[in-house]
């Protein structure tokens, strides 16, 4: 976006304003990055029209999955591979009821919460070079995600149209099995 504030969601404003931050520490942007995107729209499931308070939210170390029952679900119907998350960091986080009703309000306050509290050790180290983040319709919580450029924390999307080939190629294999075998039994009875 050209101006930040006039032309882009909540999520990519924070993000805008997280990488500049990164920036003044030294540290590349963070790139736009679509399996971590896809996990964190489907993680906001669990904060919609929950309160914010200092004991909401979770975060998580590498190496830890977050505490939510459907988190395995939310990466296979993003096609994400488990194995491509183990390094990555989800960081949850919530602005007031008074900042989230504004987007020039909620934005400064989200951008605070991930480059000065908990949160900032990871949006503080290099290992992470991506990101996805989504936000709550009312701009109450957001959910980054960080990843990193390694095999085991890049949460990378195995790609749908390779799954379809691979079940297209086993479906001609077994009619071509069947056709065979038909074809051989005819044979057999003349």
């Amino acid at each position: 976006c050209i101006n930040m504030y006039m032309c882009c969601t909540a999520a990519t404003q924070v993000l805008q304003g997280i990488n500049d931050y990164r920036l003044t520490s030294n540290l590349s942007s963070l790139a736009s990055n679509p399996g971590a995107q896809c996990v964190a729209k489907k993680m906001l499931n669990i904060y919609q029209g929950t309160g914010c308070s200092n004991s909401t939210g979770l975060d998580t170390t590498p190496g830890q999955q977050p505490e939510d029952p459907n988190y395995m679900t939310y990466l296979s119907s993003c096609n994400v591979n488990v194995k491509s998350v183990v390094q990555g960091i989800v960081l949850p986080t919530c602005v007031s009821s008074t900042a989230s009703s504004s987007v020039s309000l909620a934005v400064p306050y989200a951008v605070s919460n991930y480059t000065h509290d908990v949160a900032s050790s990871g949006v503080n180290s290099s290992i992470y070079v991506s990101a996805g983040i989504a936000s709550t319709s009312d701009n109450k919580w957001f959910v980054l995600i960080l990843a990193t450029n390694a095999s085991d924390g890049d949460y990378s999307q195995d790609s749908p149209t390779s799954t379809s080939a691979s079940a297209s190629l086993h479906s001609s294999l077994l009619l071509g099995i069947i056709i065979s075998t038909m074809l051989l039994a005819l044979f057999m009875h003349r």
